[in-house]
C-alpha cells in the first residue's frame, strides 16, 4: 500500500515554501515521525515527517522547488521493509597509537589559524607548517609570518618561536614624563605589505530564502521610515 507524503499546513501568512534538503533517498527505510525533508519558508524552516513506517519509494518534488500546502512531494510504501542483513562480528579494537608530544618551536595549530594569517601566507605562497609559531600551543601569528617573510628576503634563518618580553622595573629616581621609568625601546617598523595580486580570498554564495526575506524587510523599513534624530531645546531661566 502506498501513502502520499504531503506538505502540511503552513503557518499563518505563509503561502508557500522551498524544499532545501532531502534527508532520505528512494529505497531508504523510514519510521513514523522521522524527518524526510526540510521546508524553508519566509519565517522558519519546517520538518516534513514520515506519516507511517515504510520505505521511501519515489521523490516527486526535488530540492529547490516551491511547494504549497497539500502538495504531494513523495510516495511512501507502507509496511515494506528492507531485507534483514546479518550483523558482522565486531572487529577487534585496534591498539591505541601512542601520541607524540609536539616539539617546541613547531607549528602545531595549523587548522586554527586566523584569517589574516591564512591570507598573508597564501599571498606569499608559504607553507604555514614550516613557520615557527610564538603563540599559545605553538600557534602561528601574523607577526610570525611577517618575520618569516623578512628573514627569507634577507637570506637568514627564521627567528626562534620563543618571544622574549623585556622586563621593565620602576625606578624611584627621575622626574620625566614617564614617571621615573626608563625610556621604552624603539619598535622596529613593519615593512609595508605588497598589494594583493590575486585579489581578495572571498566566496559568493546564494542567500537562503529566509535571509533574503530578512534583507528585503530591512530595506523596506529603511525606505519607508524617516531615519533622523530631533533635538528640542528649552530655556528654563525664566522659571
Amino acid at each position: 500500500m502506498t501513502v502520499e507524503v504531503k506538505v502540511p499546513t503552513l503557518p499563518e501568512s505563509v503561502s508557500d515554501g522551498t524544499l532545501v534538503n532531502w534527508k532520505k533517498k528512494p529505497g531508504d527505510a523510514v519510521t513514523r515521525g522521522e524527518n524526510l525533508v526540510d521546508l524553508e519558508t519566509d519565517k522558519v524552516v519546517l520538518d516534513i515527517p514520515a506519516p507511517t513506517d515504510g520505505v521511501l519509494g519515489q521523490i516527486l518534488r526535488q530540492e529547490g522547488e516551491i511547494v504549497t500546502t497539500g502538495d504531494t512531494i513523495a510516495i511512501l510504501e507502507e509496511g515494506a521493509a528492507q531485507p534483514a542483513t546479518e550483523t558482522p562480528a565486531a572487529a577487534p579494537a585496534p591498539a591505541p597509537t601512542p601520541v607524540t608530544p609536539p616539539v617546541p618551536g613547531e607549528a602545531v595549530d595549523v587548522e586554527g589559524l586566523s584569517p589574516a594569517v591564512r591570507r598573508l601566507a597564501a599571498e606569499h605562497g608559504l607553507d604555514v607548517a614550516k613557520i615557527p609559531g610564538s603563540g599559545r600551543n605553538g600557534r602561528v601569528t601574523k607577526a610570525d609570518v611577517l618575520a618569516y617573510i623578512e628573514a627569507q628576503k634577507q637570506g637568514r634563518p627564521a627567528p626562534a618561536s620563543t618571544v622574549e618580553t623585556p622586563q621593565v622595573s620602576p625606578s624611584p629616581f627621575g622626574k620625566g614624563a614617564q614617571g621615573g621609568l626608563p625610556p621604552a625601546a624603539p619598535v622596529a617598523a613593519v615593512a609595508a605589505l605588497p598589494p594583493d595580486a590575486q585579489g581578495r580570498l572571498e566566496q559568493r554564495v546564494p542567500m537562503t530564502r529566509l535571509r533574503a526575506r530578512i534583507a528585503e524587510r530591512l530595506l523596506m523599513a529603511k525606505n519607508s521610515t524617516a531615519m533622523l534624530t530631533t533635538f528640542n531645546e528649552i530655556n528654563m531661566k525664566p522659571v
